[in-house]
């Protein structure tokens, strides 16, 4: 657009034979035609106080006011006059642009008071809606009515599994979330009035039935992801209760992963396929030995299951590989790719020539170099990775500092007022030293040093000096075996098949990355063992649909994690919206909708993947006439 002035004649009203001449400005517009660059009148600006060098300025600003947008450039004038005249003529060109509406059949066109428009009870609908679909898929709502639940707790025992994905916490925090801040009972309606102890009773009951709806999941994801159950998966971990859980038999202290050994434990095993779907799972006392869980997991497997695991391989890491659980395997039928936790059965040295470079994966420049061994029918794979050597040697300079450090203080201290020096305290302290930083203390030859003249069990006997040295033959030992490891496997594999099917252990391990991050996982509150069951049950029931959604957005290059997910569907919201109409014998209406926002397009794209509809459920209407 620019500005064009003109010139214009108009005869005198009052004196005759007089003619005025004035100039006005017109705000024109180029266009293309087939024939050649047209310009047509966009309106007539009248006979504004302008300068000619002010007319570029003034159009700027107005382009500005009906683009919405604000100049960033300042060359041109920009005082009061100047932007009324600018909002007078924007005024003018969209009184000139309005027209009047006519309202289609389609159309319902009211009285409203506008200033009456209300949003009340805003809720989350994004991240259920997308579960929601999820627990449909997976027809878990028809198997439970099946089994003679009833509505309203099918509904309630879906509000469980989902607040563990969407807002994890407990019974309390979920009942909270479900029945102020999410949409799911808009989705799917509750009949039953509720209260806390419902919620109770709905998760014994759902962990009741965890048997047969394992099964059921299994066959159900088999099926829909054309699963081949080739490889099973099986790792531990474990959590903390808060309480002393004395009424748990499972709560047991014990190595606690998330260092929490002061509290009582309870241990979850946990079986996958080569793809991350779970298959079953158990929960054990908090101390239990890794490795005594793997037969009792086995046997606890349905007939069906069972029947098709044999001659399939089973992946276990170091802790569960003993020679005796290797040996259980081996003597049931079950092909085996496991981390050996003995000494490698031959020299690296002698066998160098063998070595094969294999890759990580496609993507990556990480290279493994490893060495095949046969021996006794078992095929043996020395595996080095320069990235887990680097790994190793930054844990063990960073625990080798530390413990240097505390040496050192401890040493200065015996010089030094109101620091300890009684030789027996000494030694405790050491000792505590010792277990905190054991992978580095291994290394050391530390010494307390006593007064002379006094009997070691004399209470006033005084420590003169901590003295430690590295012992190098240790050293180089440990330092020749970081970032190597051994496989051992009964199975005629080459190297790059054994060394990719054992780090599906990945899989098991972001499984349990997830429950413990996602999935309200850790801690828990319960201080029965039914309770604490069902609790770990919920959140392996909850993985199960949160696998589910990575898992197709990764066929359609979507690697966002559940977090990712959820935080963009969080916007997705349904609300109220309130408004009063005046109806045709003017009484006052009060209107209210519930509705749903629009999605946005990230929120469209994930739906579109799922096959779903962006709105969630189509608007429900009442009104009240006052």
């Amino acid at each position: 657009m620019f500005i064009r002035a003109a010139k214009s004649k108009r005869k005198s009203k009052s004196e005759e034979g007089v003619v005025y001449e004035y100039e006005y400005l017109k705000l024109i517009e180029s266009y293309r035609t087939e024939k050649g660059p047209r310009q047509k009148l966009i309106l007539n600006l009248g006979p504004l106080p302008l300068k000619k060098s002010e007319y570029k300025g003034f159009v700027i600003a107005l382009e500005g006011r009906l683009s919405g947008q604000k100049s960033l450039i300042r060359k041109h004038r920009r005082d009061s006059q100047f932007m009324g005249m600018v909002n007078e003529s924007y005024e003018k060109l969209m009184r000139k642009k309005a027209e009047p509406i006519k309202p289609t059949a389609e159309e319902d066109v009211r009285q409203i008071d506008i200033k009456s428009h209300k949003i009340t009870a805003p809720k989350s609908i994004g991240p259920e809606y997308l579960c929601h679909s999820i627990w449909n898929q997976l027809g878990l709502s028809k198997w439970l009515r099946g089994q003679g639940v009833s509505p309203d707790q099918i509904v309630l025992m879906e509000g469980l599994v989902l607040g563990r994905l969407i807002e994890p916490g407990s019974e309390l925090a979920c009942k909270e979330w479900l029945e102020n801040r999410s949409g799911l009972f808009d989705i799917n309606p509750i009949k039953d009035e509720l209260n806390l102890n419902k919620y109770y009773r709905t998760g014994d009951k759902l962990y009741q039935l965890k048997t047969e709806l394992e099964k059921h999941l299994r066959q159900k994801e088999k099926t829909l992801f054309n699963l081949s159950d080739t490889i099973v998966l099986y790792d531990l971990t474990n959590t903390y209760l808060e309480g002393t859980s004395k009424q748990n038999p499972k709560a047991k202290k014990g190595r606690s992963k998330q260092k929490k050994s002061g509290n009582p434990l309870v241990t979850l095993g946990l079986v996958v396929d080569e793809k991350g779907f779970s298959k079953y799972s158990k929960s054990f006392d908090g101390n239990v030995s890794e490795s005594s869980t793997l037969e009792e997991m086995i046997n606890h497997l349905d007939d069906d299951y069972k029947s098709g695991i044999y001659k399939k391989t089973v992946v276990l890491d170091a802790g569960i590989a003993t020679a005796k659980t290797t040996q259980w395997l081996k003597d049931y039928g079950y092909s085996y790719i496991v981390c050996y936790r003995g000494k490698c059965p031959f020299d690296i040295k002698e066998k160098s020539g063998e070595e094969i470079i294999i890759e990580s994966d496609n993507t990556s420049n990480v290279k493994i170099k490893t060495i095949k061994h046969m021996h006794e029918g078992d095929t043996y794979l020395w595996c080095h990775s320069e990235r887990r050597q680097a790994k190793e040697k930054s844990m063990r300079s960073l625990k080798e500092t530390r413990l240097l450090e505390l040496l050192s203080y401890y040493k200065d201290g015996l010089s030094k007022p109101r620091r300890t020096k009684k030789y027996a305290k000494l030694i405790e302290m050491v000792g505590r030293l010792k277990e905190r930083y054991a992978y580095a203390a291994k290394l050391y030859a530390i010494n307390v040093i006593p007064e002379k003249g006094k009997a070691a069990d004399d209470p006033s006997l005084k420590a003169v000096d901590l003295t430690w040295e590295l012992v190098s033959a240790r050293d180089k030992k440990d330092k020749e075996h970081e970032g190597s490891y051994v496989l051992r496997t009964d199975k005629q594999l080459s190297n790059n098949e054994i060394w990719n099917t054992y780090i599906m252990l990945n899989r098991i391990e972001n499984a349990f990355r997830c429950m413990k991050s996602h999935l309200g996982f850790r801690p828990i509150f319960h201080q029965t063992e039914r309770r604490t069951d069902a609790h770990l049950f919920i959140s392996v029931l909850a993985y199960h649909i949160l696998h589910i959604i990575e898992y197709q957005l990764r066929q359609h290059d979507d690697h966002r994690s559940w977090h990712s997910i959820r935080k963009a569907l969080s916007t997705h919201q349904t609300f109220i919206l309130e408004y009063r109409e005046l109806s045709n014998d003017q009484h006052w209406i009060t209107h209210h909708t519930r509705m749903c926002s629009e999605a946005n397009q990230d929120q469209k794209n994930i739906y579109k993947v799922f096959n779903l509809s962006p709105a969630p459920f189509s608007k429900k209407h009442f009104f009240k006439q006052m």
